[in-house]
């Protein structure tokens, strides 16, 4: 083997490493948390869906910005005048777990955009998924997903609390 092919070798390795190294970087990066609550773009929780109608109507409602209240940095939207207002009484009564991130996610350390389609109610509370697959998953083992995702969400929702408080500055 010639001294060239030999060095032609050793680059190609070492970018092929380098690539593989950054398109994995890149790949995980697609979805960054920066807020407690999962939010839009346009800073609207939840992709716009009524988190009362969740409780009320047990099914995924479209809200509307005619019918909105601003709680925790991000704008709820309500699909009603009375969920609104009920919302802006007692938010905490009706807040997701977790902030509306993949409950599941959570048991892995992660804060995955969830589909507000894809929810279960657990013991009085709404967690949401990314998609039907991750809440198989969670479902599988409840009790020690639950555990996981409520350890981990502490370390994770002070992490937001402080992006928050600085974006604020």
């Amino acid at each position: 083997m010639s001294k060239i092919t030999y060095w032609l070798m050793i680059v190609s390795v070492i970018v092929i490493a380098a690539a593989g190294g950054l398109s994995f970087y890149f790949t995980s990066q697609v979805y960054f948390a920066d807020s407690v609550i999962y939010d839009t773009e346009e800073n609207v929780a939840l992709n716009g869906y009524d988190i009362v109608a969740y409780h009320k109507d047990h099914h995924a409602v479209k809200g509307t910005y005619l019918y909105q209240v601003t709680w925790r940095g991000v704008t709820w939207h309500f699909s009603e005048l009375e969920y609104r207002n009920e919302f802006a009484r007692t938010p905490e009564k009706f807040s997701p777990e977790f902030g509306g991130y993949d409950a599941f996610g959570l048991t892995k350390g992660r804060t995955y955009p969830t589909d507000q389609e894809v929810f279960v109610f657990y013991s009085g509370a709404l967690y949401f998924f990314h998609s039907d697959e991750t809440k198989a998953e969670w479902k599988k083992n409840r009790e020690k997903n639950l555990l996981a995702a409520e350890e981990n969400w502490h370390n994770i929702r002070k992490k937001l609390e402080f992006f928050g408080e600085q974006n604020k500055k």
